[in-house]
């Protein structure tokens, strides 16, 4: 029922993250039974907090008909609907900002609450990204974590991949609804993520297009369901750094790697350069044989804790 009403609540106009942040401050949702319920709910948040629009209740009962919708579409496809009262919600995630009060999952839901480390970097990527990709990953699979990437072309793909050479898990996170791929290219690959026990996830429904806000939102995710994030290339300009500045917001430890002398000076790696330089890096990792990286990764998982806001999540299961 819970999935229900918050996807009611995300299918209606004007109603969006903050809103139902505040609704649940309010309320467990566990009396919430009809379309009536849920304007009565609104009315009382507006009298607490003020500002809070109440639509009419046929404006919520069409929601309420779209969200039914969904879940059956969703069912018919295999995609399971997890909401932020379910004890499948990964909790690595309720420790952030702004997380996601749903997430359509595809796939092994189990591995979102695995010890997950995102692997990413640039669609574009160089050979040495890939081949450096590729062995960074295989020792991170090598000492039981599973891979978190985008799915995209380029580094996120390597990770995948060589996590499946690796027989290891991997999850993939993606910026629109998953009835569809993006690229197109990749759908192979997110069928083998999920036949080998891996997982798809995205905070978007099925019927969702991929846009250029939704692929931030994704990058937050990424870095959100991890423990830390290895940066293996990425220029100034690429929305690898926007991961990295998530993961510096939401205390994960940021790792990146050191380009070969040959390609300091290169634009393709100039990110890697200025985070460095900015010293806003927990590890430099100079070469992928010296995996002390993997060291601090397990010590900062041990700091890694809920916070007390989130407390009401964890006792609403």
């Amino acid at each position: 029922m819970y999935r229900l009403i918050i996807l009611t609540l995300q299918q209606t106009p004007k109603i969006g993250h903050t809103t139902i942040e505040k609704l649940m401050t309010l309320s467990d949702f566990s009396e919430i039974e009809t379309p009536a319920n849920i304007v009565d709910l609104l009315e009382n948040a507006k009298k607490e907090y003020g500002r809070i629009v109440v639509p009419k209740l046929d404006t919520v009962a069409e929601a309420w008909e779209k969200a039914e919708a969904l879940i059956e579409k969703s069912d018919k496809l295999g995609i399971k609907i997890v909401s932020i009262f379910s004890d499948d919600y990964p909790r690595k995630l309720l420790q952030i900002k702004d997380h996601p009060h749903i997430l359509h999952v595809k796939g092994n839901v189990e591995a979102l609450n695995s010890d997950c480390i995102a692997v990413v970097g640039s669609r574009k990527a160089t050979d040495y990204g890939i081949s450096k990709t590729k062995e960074l990953t295989s020792i991170l699979v090598k000492n039981d974590y599973s891979i978190v990437a985008g799915l995209a072309e380029g580094v996120d793909a390597a990770a995948h991949e060589a996590t499946l050479d690796s027989n290891g898990t991997t999850i993939a996170v993606l910026a629109h609804g998953l009835d569809s791929v993006y690229p197109k290219s990749n759908k192979h690959l997110a069928n083998a993520i999920i036949q080998t026990g891996g997982a798809l996830v995205s905070e978007y429904p099925i019927g969702t297009k991929a846009n250029k806000s939704n692929f931030v939102n994704r990058n937050k995710i990424q870095s959100g369901l991890s423990s830390g994030v290895i940066i293996v290339q990425s220029s100034i300009k690429s929305g690898t750094m926007h991961t990295a500045k998530f993961c510096k917001e939401q205390g994960r430890l940021l790792c990146v790697l050191v380009p070969s002398l040959e390609l300091l000076e290169s634009s393709k790696f100039a990110g890697n350069l200025q985070l460095i330089n900015e010293h806003s890096v927990d590890v430099v990792i100079k070469y992928t044989q010296d995996d002390d990286f993997i060291s601090k990764l397990k010590s900062k998982e041990n700091e890694q804790k809920p916070k007390a806001t989130q407390q009401f999540y964890l006792d609403s299961f």
